[in-house]
């Protein structure tokens, strides 16, 4: 058998768990670098052959309850592993539930001993100083961390060359009190996912992205503002050009999604379980969404399209709808789909918001009573200089009951003469002119 076959079945495969197999085992690799997947004895085990450890790209550690995990982190932490590229350390489940937290060892990295050591992937209380060495560009962290200050000064280690940062379910028990700063230049991806309170946004405000960061934040909060600092501290909100907004009701908690882009290759992904409408407990009256929304991107010139999903069961209000029109006055093109679109067409009836807009969007379950007031809205921004570009309307759902009367052919003929390009999908009909 091949040097290549011992190392794709090193690869594939718990290491023996008898020294004398692993020994037989590696040296079979030849000199190719290979990968290890190991338990507490094998720990041991490769602690015997310091000099096939050299050759050792990927080591896997998976530790379970009741063993000495400072015992085997110190051996890890001092073994000389030249070569290796990625490392993965984990506590079973049952090890992170049952285990009190440990204090991290050492005070600072040791590059030396890991001078090659591109991904890091801890779960449970592997995380240590020791390991934060400045080659990380991939840092994985699942589970609990000793303190959020400790957090702090293990990334400001390996901040300088690090590229992806994922913190998932990472939880400490403390607040972090003090000024802490952390710039991570070079990185293009962070994501967050937690839903301790109040923790997402302690943690974004002590670091600093560039704007092409990749965000992604997951987060039991209630409203927006609670769950992200200031978007003075998110460079990558002030480059967001197209932001989608979907508020979903559900059970047991409501579901707030935001996506936001642009042509810069800025992204953001941001979840809120638990989101609340507003102050009432139902989706209905003023909204906190709204001045959220505001708050994050209305003052960003480089917001020119928002499309909104709030057809489930969710109320805006007349007042919300100027707010959120007036906020974002830089507008081209508005996606909306609603319940209920009455309180957006008479706001867009009485008044000239969003004077650059050039194309709407309007789904929703009104049937013919809202057909005028959509035909006056369109022809009021005409008769003001704000003429649309295209212009879509269409109805979700079909099967209610006085609602699928068709649109009047003088209606029809008077929003062709108010907007360059109409777009119906109506029953019985569809079809663009």
């Amino acid at each position: 058998m091949t040097p290549e076959f011992w190392v794709d079945l090193l690869q594939n495969t718990d290491a023996p768990q008898d020294p004398y197999l692993l020994h037989i085992f590696i040296s079979r690799t030849a000199t190719f670098p290979y990968s290890l997947r190991l338990s507490r004895r094998g720990i041991s085990n490769i602690q015997q052959i310091p000099h096939f450890v050299s050759r050792l790209c990927t080591l896997t550690v998976l530790l379970g309850k009741g063993v000495n995990v400072l015992l085997y982190l110190k051996i890890l932490y001092n073994l000389e592993m030249p070569g290796l590229r990625c490392l993965q350390l984990q506590l079973t489940a049952e090890a992170c539930r049952v285990m009190p937290r440990l204090a991290p060892l050492g005070r600072a990295p040791r590059p030396g001993n890991f001078p090659q050591l591109l991904s890091l992937i801890t779960r449970g209380d592997f995380l240590s100083p020791i390991l934060a060495v400045p080659t990380l560009k991939k840092l994985t962290v699942i589970g609990r961390v000793y303190s959020l200050g400790t957090l702090a000064s293990i990334l400001s280690h390996c901040s300088g060359n690090l590229e992806d940062l994922e913190l998932i379910t990472c939880h400490t028990e403390d607040v972090l009190t003090h000024d802490t700063r952390v710039s991570f230049p070079h990185l293009r991806r962070l994501l967050v996912h937690n839903y301790a309170p109040v923790w997402t946004r302690t943690f974004l405000q002590m670091v600093a992205c560039p704007a092409k960061t990749r965000l992604y934040i997951l987060a039991f909060e209630s409203a927006l503002n609670l769950a992200l600092p200031s978007s003075s501290q998110l460079p990558s909100f002030a480059t967001v050009s197209n932001v989608a907004v979907s508020f979903i009701v559900a059970s047991p908690s409501n579901i707030l999604r935001i996506t936001g882009s642009s042509r810069s290759e800025s992204f953001i992904h941001i979840e809120l379980k638990g989101a609340k409408w507003g102050p009432a407990p139902s989706p209905h009256g003023a909204s906190y969404l709204i001045p959220d929304l505001i708050r994050f991107w209305g003052a960003h010139q480089a917001l020119t399209s928002l499309t909104l999903d709030l057809l489930h069961r969710v109320s805006v209000t007349e007042g919300d709808w100027r707010l959120l029109l007036s906020g974002f006055s830089a507008l081209i093109s508005l996606h909306v789909r609603i319940d209920n679109g009455r309180p957006l067409l008479r706001v867009l009836h009485k008044e000239l918001l969003c004077p650059e807009l050039k194309e709407l969007t309007l789904t929703c379950n009104n049937g013919s009573g809202i057909h005028e007031l959509f035909v006056l809205a369109v022809e009021f921004r005409a008769a003001n200089g704000s003429r649309l570009k295209r212009l879509v309307f269409s109805r979700p759902r079909d099967d209610i009951p006085g609602q699928s009367v068709p649109w009047s052919a003088a209606r029809i003929w008077r929003l062709m003469f108010a907007v360059e390009t109409l777009q119906m999908k109506v029953p019985p009909f569809g079809w663009d002119v």
